[in-house]
């Protein structure tokens, strides 16, 4: 094995799936909750080694159209707040609040 399969391989996860449950309702709008896996995993990248994981999260949205033009979402990623890495030598990531509006003609 040369030395790209053996980084490639070293950065595999065992396990990692999403499932979610979508409710939509012309009058209310439509909500989503998601729960995401990841096994744990050696991660390495140039001088940056480690293991990552494992973790579980939980993602709530919510979008509501106002008309055909004109709709409203919000997200709430991993909602309980599991600090953790996702990359060795990256940013400690936390819950995630993202509001957005959008518009279309």
């Amino acid at each position: 094995m040369n030395l790209l399969e053996e980084m490639i391989q070293s950065m595999l996860r065992k396990f990692k799936w999403n499932i979610n449950f979508n409710y939509k309702n012309d009058d209310y709008g439509m909500l989503s909750v998601g729960y995401r896996h990841v096994d744990q995993f050696a991660w390495q990248d140039g001088i940056w080694s480690g293991e990552i994981g494992p973790y579980d999260l939980f993602d709530v949205h919510y979008k509501y159209e106002f008309n055909n033009n004109l709709s409203a979402s919000i997200s709430c990623l991993n909602i309980f707040n599991d600090v953790r890495r996702e990359i060795v030598g990256g940013a400690k990531m936390g819950r995630q609040i993202v509001m957005r509006f959008s518009t279309g003609f």
